[in-house]
């Protein structure tokens, strides 16, 4: 599944600016046995351009046990906004609908 609103910005440590690599970010679930990591979880990737030329493909693996601490940031973010994608979750409703 695609994010539709997400992007990923790169800049140096020490720079003030950052610079939009892509607009292009996907996330999906994943099993233990797929990724060889502890539990299941959530996979977020994308893909900027290399320095040499071509691109990476960056892979982002969300452990289940971190679930927690990316809910409480949602709820700090926006709290409204994540009460409903949580109650879309349980009730199986495709956030892609909306």
């Amino acid at each position: 599944m695609d994010l539709k609103n997400t992007a990923v910005f790169r800049g140096g440590v020490t720079s003030r600016y950052q610079s939009r690599e892509t607009k292009r970010v996907s996330i999906s679930t994943y099993r233990p046995d797929q990724w060889h990591q502890p539990n299941a979880g959530v996979l977020v990737s994308f893909s900027i351009s290399s320095k040499g030329g071509g691109s990476t493909q960056v892979n982002t693996y969300i452990d289940s046990s971190d679930f927690g601490s990316i809910a409480l940031q949602m709820v700090n973010a926006d709290r409204e906004s994540a009460i409903a994608a949580f109650a879309n979750a349980l009730l199986g409703t495709d956030p892609r609908a909306s």
